[in-house]
Parts: C-alpha cells; structure tokens; sequence
C-alpha cells in the first residue's frame, strides 16, 4: 500500500472519528475528545506526499513537519485529558490545559526558528549541525510518549471497574496507544540513523513506519467510537432502570422533583443526587433485623437486590410512621457509581414485577451452578465467527494482493466473504427469522449453514471474474469446503461454529507452515474452552468442530495446491 494510501485512509479515519464524536458532545467537557482528534487529522493530512509538496513549493522549507508535529503533539494531550476525565474522573482545569498545548507548540516553533534557515527537505535531514534541534526532538518524542503511554496506563488502569461491553472499545484505543508509542521509538532509531548517516533513514529492523501510524490509527479510532457507541447503548438499555429508582425513591421520601433543564447531562446528574439523597433517607428507617433476616432469605443474592429488599423494607417503616433505626444501613460503599444504582433499579423492578431474580449470586449465575466465567464470555465474545472471519480474510487479502495497483480487490474480499454473511446471520436474527445470532436450533442451524454456502460460492465466482491472486481463490474455497462440511455433520452434532473457523484455518495453514497451523489449532482450542465454560456447546461438539474443519480446510488446500 502506497503512502499517500496510508496517509488518506488514516485522514479519513481520524476525520469520521471527529465528525461523530463532535455530533456527540454535549457539554463543554466533551470538547476535548473532538478537538483532539480534529489535530491529529491535520497532522495525518500534512503527512500525504500531495500535501508535502506543495507547501514545500510555497514556503521553500519543511513547515509542513513541524506544523504536523505541533498539531500531533497538542492533539494526542487533548485526547488524554478526555481519557483520564471519562475514565478517571480526573477533569483537568482549562487553564492547565491550554497552557500545555500552547506551551509545547510555542516551544517547538521557536526552536524551529532559531534553528534555521531551512530548505524544501526533510526535517531531519537537516538537523545535523544544529544543536537547539535537540530541544525540539526531546519535545516531540517527549511530549508525544508521555500523552499516548498516560493514554494506555488511564484506559488500561480503569478496566477492571468496566463491563465487557463498556472495556473492548477502550482496550483497542490502548492497543492503539501503544502502537504509537512503538512509532515513536522506531522513528526515534530512524532519526538516529539518518545523523549516522544510515541509507535508509525509515526503515529500522525491518519496520516501516508508515505500517505502525496505520495501524495505530485504525485501533484508536476504532476502539474510541467503539466506546462512544458501546457506552450510548449501556445507558440506552439501563435508563428505564435508572428512571424507576429515581421515582420509587422520590416517591418514598416525598422528595419534589424540580422541572427538567435543557441540558441532559445537569438532568442526569439531579436525578443521580436525588436518587442519593433518598437512599439516605430511607437507610435510616433500616434496622439490623431487616438486613438479617433478608440476608437469612436469600443468602446467595448479589448486593443489589439484598439492599432492594431492604429498601422496600425501610419504605413500609417509614410509611407506617415508625422511628428511625438507632443503626442506620451504610449502602455507600456498594453504590459507588450509576452502575450499581442501575443494578439496583432493575432489582426493584423485578422484585416490584414479581419476576426479581432474587437467588442469583454477585456475578449473575443462579445461586447452587456455576458462575460463567469472565474470560470465557470475553473469548467467546472477542472471537465471534463474524470477526474472526473478516480477521483472516483481511489478513489473507492483505498478503496476497497485488499492491498498490489492485488494492480494491482487499476489500471486495472483504465485503464478500466476511461482510455479507455477516449481514445475512445478523439481519435475519433482527428479523426473528433465526432464534438469535447465535442459532442455535440444529434445523435453523442447517439452513443458515446453506445460506452461508450460496454465498461464499457467490464470492469464489466473483473474485474469479476480477482474476484474484491464487491465495485468495484458496481460502474461498476452502471457506466453502469447510461451511459444506459442518453443515453435513450439524444433523448429528451440532458442531461449534467458533471452533471451526480456526479449525478450517488451521487446515488452510498446515500445507503452508506447520507452527502457524499448531497455533491456529491451539487458538481453537482455547476458544472451544470458552464455549464449554459459557454452556454453550458439548465437548463432543467442540471436538467435532476441531476434527470436522481441520480436515476439510486441509483437504480443500491440498486439493487445490496439487
């Protein structure tokens, strides 16, 4: 892929981050995430080669590099104080703020300046024999290393206190963090190699640089929309809960409800202090023989619905006109963020439902099984069919295509063999044609498993017409092979789905290289773990998945090879 490629494909996606996280802000504390990001795509436009040169024509020296330093540098802080206020709570003041950016960008271009004069070259061809350069890179490298590694360590530090669905986001910006901080430390060894006076100044033990921004770009964005998106969805889903305490509470103590502002984030927040105030109110009318006697009912429940009960035990009291309890509850600790408060409202109205759930333990599981496992539901999770598919599909695509000149073939692989089957499974289970995405039932199963064969019989066609690399030819028809063959097996045994995808690959792989074939099976192994530990699958089906598609995958390559 060409560097001008790269450099349209990262604007595009810092662009589209930027448009979608501005289109979000509410308040002024969202500012910084937008404004960040809206640096760093300037940055990632002054690094197209059509960009360069024509300021260079213009000005005749390398400002288009310091202007991409600059906004680079002042957009990776301002994205780091988003992170540490939404993820640690920690709101920098506007004024500390400003004054770093402003600070390290008078800094780099008065070093700049006096450093001079400059001709239409790269920067660090010329920084040879000019000592107050060393100011500017120690700036640079300094400031950049330090935003993006406090990014990674803030998103990083606060996972644990996230669910799965609010910590994958987060997670890949961090990966993406600290893939640039890998930039970084290799452009640092080019810089060193171009005063040495190394022929090739961007290419340092085998790494090019433009490689790591691309793909330190994909993951940031990704994972920071991802977040975005992930934490819209999260409170769309617990607002009913949220607004059912806030009014059982109300209601209890009598509380008056001020009219609604304009601005939503206030409204969340009265209605988050109202919830408090209540809740204290009614932990004074608790008595320790309440608490014993829920706790003696229901030994096993999660914190939530003990204090539920416990709740509407202290309404009555308080209803009924009785004294205050001389040992109040401390609930303080338990509801510590909006989280537990909405962990606590859907108690209450399962409980007001009579539905509540109440012999669940902390984790969810029902009280005398077994607790799903954390790491299995994320391995599950993270290694959906979906995405593994369009994982090795671009990944094969991507090795297999003949860049620059038929880099469209990459995608239409992708659409093809990854994207529409991925649509078919998901729309159809929107629709309520399948049981849900995972379709479960063996007879939904089968025809899903055909549909699935039309397909990718459909995407070998195609990417025969466009005349596609080989390799590419061969993982369709290996695809096709290995969907044929679980589908024949699925009336007997209903063999993993995740299983076989990295079974079917590691087939693929075994004619190719030995190592990556055992690790491919080893991955699948791993993930039919997760699968037993989940409930989802049998062994007997988890073994099926690993025999059945390695067998296939292999057979189909081998066929195909000879």
């Amino acid at each position: 892929m060409s560097t001008d490629l790269m450099a349209w494909v990262a604007v595009a996606l810092f662009l589209g981050a930027t448009t979608w996280t501005a289109a979000r802000a509410r308040t002024w504390s969202d500012a910084p995430l937008p404004l960040g990001l809206a640096c760093v795509t300037v940055a990632s436009t002054l690094r197209a080669p059509v960009v360069v040169g024509a300021l260079r024509t213009v000005t005749g020296s390398p400002v288009d590099e310091v202007a991409k330093h600059v906004m680079l540098v002042v957009g990776c802080i301002l994205v780091q104080a988003w992170v540490a206020q939404t993820l640690a709570g920690k709101t920098p003041r506007i004024r500390h703020l400003s004054g770093a950016s402003t600070g390290t960008a008078l800094l780099m271009v008065t070093t700049f300046l006096l450093s001079g004069p400059w001709v239409a070259a790269d920067l660090d061809a010329q920084t040879q024999g000019k000592p107050l350069m060393v100011v500017y890179w120690a700036v640079f490298y300094g400031s950049f290393v330090c935003a993006t590694s406090l990014f990674a360590y803030s998103a990083l530090r606060s996972r644990s206190r996230r669910t799965w669905r609010l910590r994958w986001g987060m997670d890949l910006a961090a990966a993406g963090a600290g893939t640039a901080v890998a930039w970084a430390a290799v452009s640092f060894l080019s810089l060193l190699h171009q005063l040495l006076g190394t022929d090739q100044p961007q290419l340092v033990p085998g790494i090019q640089t433009r490689y790591l921004i691309i793909a330190s770009s994909v993951l940031v964005t990704v994972g920071i929309i991802g977040h975005l998106a992930s934490a819209a969805i999260v409170a769309h889903r617990h607002r009913p809960d949220l607004a059912y305490l806030h009014q059982y509470v109300t209601t209890a103590v009598s509380a008056t409800v001020p009219p609604p502002m304009r601005d939503g984030a206030v409204n969340s927040y009265h209605r988050t202090i109202q919830v408090l105030d209540g809740i204290g109110v009614l932990a004074h009318y608790s008595t320790p023989a309440d608490r014993a006697e829920v706790r003696a009912r229901i030994p096993t429940c999660a914190p939530e619905v003990l204090i539920a009960h416990d709740l509407r035990m202290s309404r009555e009291r308080l209803e009924n006109g009785e004294a205050r309890s001389s040992q109040p509850a401390d609930w303080a600790r338990t509801l510590a963020d909006d989280f537990a408060l909405r962990r606590l409202g859907r108690a209450l109205r399962a409980i007001s439902d009579g539905s509540a759930v109440v012999h669940h333990s902390t984790d969810g599981s029902p009280d005398g099984s077994r607790a799903e496992p954390r790491w299995a539901r994320a391995v599950t999770e993270v290694f959906a069919p979906g995405y593994t598919v369009a994982g090795v599909v671009l990944t094969i695509g991507l090795l297999s295509a003949r860049l620059p000149e038929a880099w469209w073939q990459v995608p239409l692989l992708v659409l093809l063999a990854a994207g529409l089957p991925y649509v078919f499974i998901h729309a159809l289970a929107r629709l309520g044609i399948w049981e849900s995405r995972h379709v479960r039932p063996r007879a939904q199963r089968v025809v899903a498993l055909a549909g699935l064969l039309v397909i990718e019989a459909g995407a070998l066609f195609v990417m025969t017409i466009v005349d596609a690399p080989p390799l590419m030819l061969r993982l369709l028809a290996a695809c096709l092979t290995g969907v044929l063959a679980l589908a024949l097996v699925t009336p007997v045994v209903r063999a993993s789905i995740h299983v076989g995808v990295f079974s079917v690959t590691a087939g693929i792989a075994a004619t190719e290289a030995w190592p990556l074939a055992a690790a491919l099976v080893a991955l699948g192994m791993l993930v039919g773990a997760a699968r037993l530990a989940v409930r989802e699958h049998t062994p007997i089906e988890v073994v099926a998945a690993l025999v059945v598609g390695f067998s296939a995958g292999l057979a189909a390559a081998r066929l195909l090879a000879s």
